[in-house]
């Protein structure tokens, strides 16, 4: 079987995450059509625990360990260096040395990168046979951030956007393709001045592991799913929470919003103090908070690319509010398959009709159940867009 090396920014499991999620289905996926090296960092000793789960699906596997002191010392470097700084905290020795060393033992034929920053691992005379999934264009996030953040903060948030747009172009357009999630994406990319060969592929859904369940919905249960130290999930749970909750729970008074995920920051921690707000950091299995669920919302101001949390939860045959904004990619059809919102008074409109009618709860989540199995599935999806990229007019590379 043809040899690939697989660069990724984060450790591929457990696919309990957006990006997450995505690495490991990809991982999954290649593993099936290739010998695969896996170089990836993982943040927490408690991850070793995933190896074991990594080596039973590639030849071998090599994982570093990025903690708080390593991180800021990279930053200092990389503000030295007047690098971008999400280059430089991922730029490591170690794991420099291991694909340095795999590089010079083994004729790849592709290689594999997840997420932009990790391009610095592979050499410039390389980069022609490898396909970077970017995801999203992560340097026009920081002009974003900085639109959102005080004027003594915005200007370093616009510096970065530029130095991180400058080295994604260069990867870019050097490499044999760059991968976005959704066309608008790719687009964005294009008209900031991204070159190179660039092409779309969408998320998925294992619709067997997400799948109705027998539990009963609890009424008036609204919920948030998502990695709570993440910033645009941070900011719109606290709008939702502030803007759009309090009123609507004065007309349903057993309404709940549940916001359920990973490392709440202070700030959303800080919202269970409004009555009705609920918030339960980690869950092992979010399947079950989805099952609870009367209705599930994003209400995100800031997001890019498709949202695993709303394929899942349609998936999962839930009615679903969404954000204009976090519709990336989902064709779903607006009123039957899940419902749209922007403004306060919007999502209360949304949120008033599932509430008080049952029956249309029940047949949008039918609907987006049945739309996820017939659009959106993962083997479908790396099938037709990823393996022909990777699979096409193969040679061996290397120094």
């Amino acid at each position: 079987m043809t040899r690939l090396l697989f660069i990724a920014h984060r450790i591929p499991y457990p696919p309990n995450k957006g990006d997450k999620i995505r690495s490991y289905n990809e991982l999954l996926f290649l593993s099936r059509h290739f010998d695969v090296d896996l170089v990836c960092f993982y943040g927490s000793p408690d991850d070793e625990r995933y190896l074991p789960k990594l080596q039973a699906i590639c030849r071998s596997v090599h994982a570093f360990h990025r903690g708080p002191v390593f991180q800021a010392a990279s930053l200092a470097g990389g503000l030295l260096r007047r690098r971008p700084l999400s280059v430089s905290l991922y730029d490591h020795p170690d794991m420099r040395r291991a694909v340095r060393g795999l590089l010079d033992g083994h004729a790849y034929e592709r290689i594999f990168i997840f997420s932009g920053q990790m391009a610095q691992y592979v050499p410039e005379s390389l980069l022609p046979r490898t396909v970077i999934d970017f995801c999203d264009v992560d340097s026009h996030k920081w002009d974003n951030y900085a639109d959102r953040m005080p004027f003594y903060l915005s200007w370093f948030y616009r510096l970065e956007a530029r130095r991180l747009l400058a080295f994604e172009s260069a990867a870019s357009k050097a490499a044999l393709a760059a991968v976005f999630i959704t066309p608008a994406e790719l687009q964005l990319f294009r008209d900031l001045g991204g070159a190179g060969r660039t092409v779309t592929l969408g998320n998925g859904v294992d619709t067997e592991f997400f799948a109705p369940r027998a539990e009963k919905p609890v009424a008036g249960r609204i919920l948030f799913t998502g990695a709570m130290d993440y910033f645009p999930n941070e900011e719109g749970v606290a709008w939702f929470a502030r803007e759009v909750f309090p009123p609507l729970r004065k007309k349903f008074p057993a309404a709940r919003f549940v916001i359920a995920g990973s490392n709440p920051t202070l700030k959303v921690k800080a919202l269970a103090r409004i009555e009705g707000v609920e918030v339960t950091g980690f869950v092992e299995d979010m399947r079950l908070e989805q099952a609870k669920a009367h209705v599930v919302v994003v209400p995100l101001r800031i997001a890019r690319g498709m949202q695993n949390k709303v394929l899942e939860a349609m998936a999962c045959g839930k009615a679903v509010v969404v954000a204009r904004k976090a519709l990336g990619g989902i064709n779903a059809e607006a009123g039957v398959e899940l419902m749209t919102a922007d403004e306060p008074g919007d999502f209360r409109a949304c949120l008033e009709r599932l509430l008080g009618e049952p029956a249309l709860v029940e047949a949008m989540g039918s609907a987006a159940r049945k739309y996820i199995i017939s659009n959106l599935s993962w083997e479908s999806n790396l099938a037709h867009g990823l393996l022909p990229l990777l699979a096409s007019e193969l040679s061996p590379v290397g120094d």
